[in-house]
């Protein structure tokens, strides 16, 4: 800029006087009247020194911080809250705005969508702790950290359980009869209604009191009610309940949008076959093939080669008996490596952002879903509902407009047929008899 800033002796401040006319000699117009004695008042490229613990930082004009606040064009909201940092940053030394700003940035948590990103753990914190080792380079103490450390344990400690007692010991119920039975015993046995009269409380007793302890047991239930119809067949039941409570297979196991197992094994060994490798060989084949379906789909309208790279090298591969040996489709088989693609992109995604082609082909926006953006994902119980939502919306996109022809054009049937129409002279051409179908009188 043109801002000009000297320094001189304060004895010698008299030359400052004739500076003015030797500059315009030169045709540089500059005036010498803004003087002071005070570092802290010297404004140079629009920064001063502020002294904070014996060090002059430099410090932008509280007004410039603000417009770092008030500049919102920013497209994702993450950009925007790191903006309020960057702004934080710059107004330490003025305790006044920074404690402003830090109310701001609280708020702003609080409103959506910000409040999603805090919840996730996406949103910055930037402690005093870190400002004052960034401007004066002062390595916290220990005592300083812990003050973090009591914060964050009072807001996650959740409360001990506390054990409540209503009585003092365990009272023996049977206790106080026993001793009463004992001291009648010398005496004479009780008449036939005394029995029956004490006979009574016996009959009478709660059955959910233990007599015991004094305690009270919990009532239990069976899994499946005794009541519960089942079908039957000549009288016996169909199933077998016991067998039904502990079988518990995993889902997938099941599903029929999976290949079966031996219809897996059938095709591995096929490819394994078709090109001519070993187990170990397959392996890393296999590795290559799964990465480029995450990328390219599992259609079965595939044709010519997929690829895969060899350090900087790209080595092709015939798509062809992929698809001959998967049974029943190829897109059932790769669902064996769902959970295998999930994990491959969520470890590609704390690496850097990446996003499947499937993913970038339906402008899926959020990265939090790109591990779901593959066609053979399999969907089940743990999926969240946004992603299985998001999922179908995807899958719905992809199969717009698709037809699927079962049968194409015969070429070996033509359609002949013996023209038995009967024609005269009298009739206006070879193709109609009357005038437009009118007969002429």
């Amino acid at each position: 800029g043109d801002d000009l800033l000297i320094a001189v002796n304060p004895d010698s401040e008299h030359i400052l006087d004739t500076f003015q006319e030797n500059f315009s000699q030169l045709g540089l117009n500059y005036t010498f009247d803004t003087r002071t004695r005070d570092i802290t008042e010297v404004w140079f490229m629009s920064h001063r020194g502020i002294l904070r613990e014996g060090i002059y930082i430099p410090k932008l004009e509280p007004e410039r911080i603000v417009a770092i606040l008030e500049w919102d064009r920013s497209e994702k909201p993450e950009h925007r809250l790191e903006a309020i940092c960057a702004a934080l940053i710059e107004s330490w030394g003025y305790d006044e705005l920074s404690a402003e700003i830090r109310k701001f940035y609280l708020w702003v948590l609080e409103q959506e969508p910000y409040n999603t990103l805090s919840s996730k753990g996406y949103a910055p914190f930037l402690a005093e702790t870190a400002l004052r080792k960034l401007y004066l380079d002062i390595t916290p103490e220990p005592t300083e950290l812990e003050r973090y450390y009591q914060a964050f344990s009072m807001k996650n400690d959740v409360p001990d359980p506390q054990k409540v007692y209503f009585q003092s010991g365990v009272i023996d119920a049977g206790k106080n009869e026993t001793s009463a039975k004992k001291d009648k015993k010398p005496a004479q046995s009780p008449s036939q209604d005394e029995q029956g009269a004490s006979s009574v409380p016996e009959q009478e007793r709660d059955k959910d009191v233990v007599a015991s302890n004094g305690t009270i047991s919990v009532p239990k239930i069976k899994p499946m009610s005794s009541k519960m119809r089942l079908p039957k067949v000549r009288g016996k039941p169909t199933l077998n309940l016991t067998h039904l409570i502990t079988y518990k297979p995993i889902q997938e196991e099941i599903a029929n949008t999976r290949s079966t197992v031996e219809e897996f094994d059938r095709w591995y060994t096929g490819l394994m076959d078709a090109y001519g490798v070993n187990a170990d060989e397959m392996a890393v084949i296999a590795n290559g093939l799964l990465v480029w379906c995450i990328e390219n789909g599992t259609s079965e309208n595939l044709s010519g080669n997929w690829t895969m790279m060899d350090g900087e090298e790209q080595r092709s591969y015939p798509i062809e008996p992929v698809l001959k040996n998967a049974s029943p489709s190829f897109r059932q088989i790769m669902r064996h490596y769902s959970n295998v693609a999930e994990a491959y992109i969520t470890m590609r995604n704390a690496e850097g952002p990446y996003m499947p082609r499937y993913g970038l082909q339906r402008n899926l926006r959020d990265m939090n879903l790109a591990r779901f953006a593959f066609d053979f994902y399999e969907i089940n119980s743990d999926t969240p509902v946004r992603a299985r939502e998001a999922h179908a919306q995807m899958k719905a996109a992809a199969l717009r407009g698709v037809q699927t022809k079962m049968f194409g054009l015969d070429g070996k049937v033509g359609s002949s047929s013996d023209d038995t129409e009967r024609h005269t002279s009298d009739d206006v051409n070879k193709d109609m008899h009357t005038l437009l179908g009118v007969r002429q009188m």
